[in-house]
């Protein structure tokens, strides 16, 4: 095997540093790390390439994949196996450009499904059609495995669990239950309501203001433009840029609950016990427990219960994904 491990955003990266520190112990393997350059990212030392993107198209989603269809095949040429994790732009031009010059697909995080192609949108879109280029599904768990096959899909699936729980569980940080909320929003599919969603935060703060709530703003200049727009933020709402992953998870294990619109961290907020309210119509995160989550609107916002508790998930394994799949790319 001769393999190419491709990532391009903060969430991908996160998920591939352990196995990509593995592997590298694997002198014989002949690994290549791709870095697209879609976000900025605290990867110094990891990647072996660096593919840029060409500012200069209104679409951004458009340029990248235009970049990496041109520059990817001379990196790749020599190669037997591309692995990338996740549902991106990258992921799905990366997928798309191995499948076109017959290079093995392996797909980390396979199989997620909402079966609604506008939420999330582009991402479910790219995870369904990668699933048809794919020859090697990793998938989270079972559920994930059973849409795979139903989709009659060709390729060997396997479930290994999500490695992002393994990074977590390698923090040691210790769980508490503080008077604490956690907050990130940023899914293009709710930007048009993004600034009804703050405000209607805002009250929440307002209504329990024994809690202290942490909104983690993303950079994305649109959002930060609406944001600065919002008046009359109250006390106990704060504010803040995105912070470093190990950091992210120590806010999060001593928090009370989380509410987001993405997907990574209802991962992480299911396997540290915290109940997640997801402001999406649907979540791919289908294993989570209702118990533990639940989907809901901008008006349900004033009604959340920010002192519920749950237990700790492990729809996605006990954070010893890596070892399981180090040990079936030593089969190739």
């Amino acid at each position: 095997m001769k393999l190419v491990i491709v990532y391009g955003t903060r969430p991908e990266f996160l998920k591939l540093k352990m196995l990509i520190d593995q592997l590298k112990k694997n002198k014989s393997l002949g690994l290549i790390v791709v870095k697209i350059a879609q976000h900025t990212l605290d990867d110094e030392g990891y990647p072996d390439v660096i593919l840029s993107i060409d500012e200069y198209c209104a679409d951004r989603i458009s340029n990248i994949g235009s970049n990496i269809l041109q520059k990817l095949p001379e990196i790749i040429k020599d190669s037997t196996h591309l692995l990338s994790q996740g549902d991106t732009a990258t992921v799905f031009y990366s997928m798309l450009c191995a499948f076109q010059m017959k290079k093995k697909c392996i797909h980390l995080e396979a199989g997620m499904r909402t079966y609604d192609l506008e939420n999330p949108f582009p991402e479910e879109g790219y995870r369904q059609m990668v699933s048809r280029i794919t020859d090697i599904h990793l998938c989270p768990s079972d559920v994930e495995k059973q849409f795979l096959i139903s989709e009659r899909v060709r390729g060997e699936i396997y479930v290994i669990g999500n490695t992002i729980l393994d990074l977590v569980k390698s923090y040691s940080i210790p769980i508490s239950h503080e008077k604490k909320v956690l907050v990130t929003l940023h899914r293009r599919e709710n930007w048009d309501g993004f600034k009804n969603s703050v405000i209607e935060l805002t009250r929440l703060a307002l209504k329990q203001t024994n809690y202290q709530f942490f909104f983690l703003s993303h950079p994305n200049p649109s959002l930060q433009k609406i944001l600065s727009e919002i008046k009359d933020i109250p006390v106990n709402f704060n504010i803040s840029k995105s912070l470093n992953h190990n950091d992210l998870i120590s806010l999060l294990s001593s928090c009370s609950i989380v509410i987001t619109d993405s997907g990574g961290i209802q991962e992480e907020a299911n396997f540290l016990g915290k109940y997640i309210y997801v402001l999406r119509k649907v979540t791919e995160r289908s294993s989570i427990s209702s118990s533990n989550m639940k989907c809901i609107d901008t008006e349900d916002i004033i009604n959340i219960d920010c002192s519920i508790r749950c237990f700790p998930g492990y729809e996605y394994g006990d954070g010893n994904s890596i070892e399981k799949l180090y040990n079936i790319l030593s089969c190739f």
